[in-house]
């Protein structure tokens, strides 16, 4: 199985051990054919049918699984997100340098536009779901939390090495947090496959600036 494919499993079972039925499996066939759709096409042209049509299950099964449109959207967001820290996670490996550790959490990012290109056109179209719904904003705002607490835990580990300057951590990770979501816009929206890597780069400088004190 595919490590993308077990950890959107994991989060249906939300249980790493336990082994996936058929029926998870099933969910897991409709939410990676939604993410497809989504990619193509965003969440308002998509319908119960198309969704089934790409998994190859019935529509009315796609309705058992996920009553509302809106339900299936938030969790094959879950899944985006999820995929995209535990690349993230990854990447850092069995690293200990802080400051290497946050460079490769950084590239990873960038990484996933291109390893899940239909991950990230269906992030975009959540974002913008965002801008006019009260629930998905409210979803962002926890899926974005969880990522600052990540990087938080990097930036106290690089102060007590004395690798970074220390000060309002929570404040830096926010900064690096919209720099990251920043860069990714940018490349997500207008680049070509050679500016990836000058994006990443540039962010990756002014973030490691915010933990230098040096901006």
């Amino acid at each position: 199985m595919a490590k993308k494919d077990a950890l959107r499993l994991t989060i249906l079972n939300d249980l790493v051990s336990k082994k996936p039925t058929k029926s998870e499996r099933t969910r897991l066939q409709i939410v990676e054919a939604a993410i497809r759709s989504y990619a193509k096409v965003g969440i308002d042209s998509v319908t119960n049918e198309t969704i089934a049509i790409q998994a190859g299950v019935t529509r009315p099964l796609v309705q058992h699984y996920f009553p509302s449109k809106k339900d299936l959207f938030l969790f094959a967001v879950q899944c985006i997100r999820a995929d995209f820290q535990e690349n993230a996670v990854r990447a850092i490996g069995e690293i200990r340098d802080p400051e290497e550790m946050l460079k490769r959490y950084i590239r990873a990012t960038f990484d996933w536009i291109e390893s899940a290109p239909d991950d990230s056109r269906a992030w975009l179209f959540y974002l913008y779901n965002c801008t006019n719904d009260r629930t998905m904003r409210a979803k962002h705002l926890e899926l974005t939390k969880i990522g600052e607490g990540r990087i938080v835990e990097m930036l106290k580990l690089g102060v007590k090495t004395g690798a970074f300057e220390n000060g309002e951590l929570p404040k830096k990770a926010r900064g690096i947090q919209k720099l990251i979501t920043g860069g990714l816009l940018e490349a997500t929206t207008e680049w070509e496959r050679e500016d990836v890597s000058r994006i990443c780069a540039e962010v990756t400088d002014l973030c490691m600036k915010i933990v230098r004190n040096s901006v």
